[in-house]
């Protein structure tokens, strides 16, 4: 009741990851201004526990059919054969990729390991009461989106595409077969580098049409280069996923440093912005978040990094699109909430753990009237103060 009293100009969403808390956070959809500004699906990829490509493998038979093969010695004749081709259906590509994988292995071994694959993938299609791979991967992300809608209905929902990156994915049953061994993941395969999922866009469609949802918003993330992201955007409308076709509203993460500066260029394919601070972070100061030797060195109110998200703010503010803040920093440093806020950030996110702290600083800096030429002075001023 005390939040809803709280009228802010700059809007206060959450970050929501995590199945479980969905119903805990329901009487949070009273708040006028509340939306869910970042909901990030790799974390319901991680829950089903099975890599997409694999599920896909057993319901196409690839287990059956390269487990044939191995037991009648056939690998290389199959690999030779398909290095003949020219193009390649989706299944093929499965197909070969999993050839790739058992070529160079010990035979009995990697039958050993793909039949143990194939039985705790059954298994767990089997334990969820689903027939195929499918059905399983579809229905479990159809079914957390469609909790969330039931939980916030008529709030905006912004749905990030899967961001896992390589080490991540070869985490899950079948992610020793498909995922390729990186050097550093985090600056690797991932965010819409790596092709989005059909099953994954199948079942936004679904749940936009079947639901009649049009409060669903996609987030596109890691975009490196303008290429990048018209290549990402021409994808999703051939699933009939089009800027303004029932009100679909389409958003780019700005994380890595090359795209803060061509946000001119980005804006023509996207309706605005979502600043993701965790990635801008390492990726100024070059600082891989995940090494433990240089946690000292990531620090998301470093000056450069303070400088690079007041410029996402200023650009996207120019080219009049909406701009929001993805990353975690604005829920744990009241220091950057302020300054976003100051700055005429459209909206910022919280996690739930910290989101009745984010909108009560928000009200208070406002309350304040500190205008834009005034920043620094107030930077300052909270710095050494």
């Amino acid at each position: 009741e005390n939040l809803k009293k709280k009228k802010t100009l700059t809007k206060c969403g959450l970050i929501l990851s995590d199945r479980e808390r969905i119903e805990l956070l329901k009487p949070l959809n009273s708040v006028s201004d509340i939306n869910i500004g970042l909901l990030r699906a790799e974390f319901v990829f991680g829950s089903i526990g099975v890599h997409v490509k694999a599920l896909k493998a057993y319901d196409y038979g690839i287990y059956d059919n390269v487990l044939e093969l191995l037991k009648n010695n056939e690998i290389e004749l199959k690999v030779n054969e398909f290095l003949k081709k020219s193009r390649f259906s989706d299944d093929e590509i499965l197909f070969f990729e999993m050839l790739e994988f058992v070529i160079s292995k010990q035979k009995n071994k990697t039958i050993k390991f793909l039949m143990n694959e194939k039985r705790v993938i059954y298994e767990l299609i089997s334990k969820n009461g689903f027939k195929n791979g499918h059905d399983f991967f579809v229905e479990t992300i159809g079914d957390w989106l469609v909790s969330i809608l039931h939980a916030f209905p008529n709030k905006e929902i912004c749905y990030r595409i899967s961001d896992y990156k390589s080490n991540e994915y070869s985490g899950l049953i079948g992610g020793k077969i498909f995922e390729k061994e990186e050097a550093n993941p985090i600056l690797g395969f991932r965010g819409i580098s790596r092709p989005i999922d059909k099953w994954e866009l199948e079942t936004l469609v679904n749940v936009r049409s079947e639901k009649k949802s049009n409060n669903i918003s996609l987030v596109l993330p890691f975009v490196r280069t303008e290429e990048d992201l018209a290549m990402a955007v021409y994808f999703l409308e051939q699933f009939g996923l089009k800027i303004g076709k029932n009100k679909l509203k389409i958003y780019s993460v700005i994380e890595t440093p090359s795209s803060c500066i061509i946000m001119d260029k980005l804006a023509k394919y996207v309706d605005g912005f979502v600043i993701g601070s965790n990635d801008l972070t390492q990726g100024i100061l070059m600082v891989d978040r995940d090494s433990c030797f240089l946690a000292d060195f990531f620090d998301e109110e470093n000056p450069v990094v303070i400088q690079n998200i007041l410029t996402i703010i200023f650009s996207a503010v120019k080219c009049g699109k909406e701009v929001s803040f993805g990353g975690n920093a604005v829920s744990h440093s009241r220091l950057i909430t302020a300054i976003v806020a100051i700055a005429g950030i459209t909206s910022v996110n919280a996690t739930p753990d910290q989101y009745s702290r984010v909108k009560n600083d928000l009200y208070d800096i406002e309350k304040k009237n500190i205008r834009i030429n005034k920043l620094g002075n107030w930077i300052n001023a909270y710095v050494y103060n």
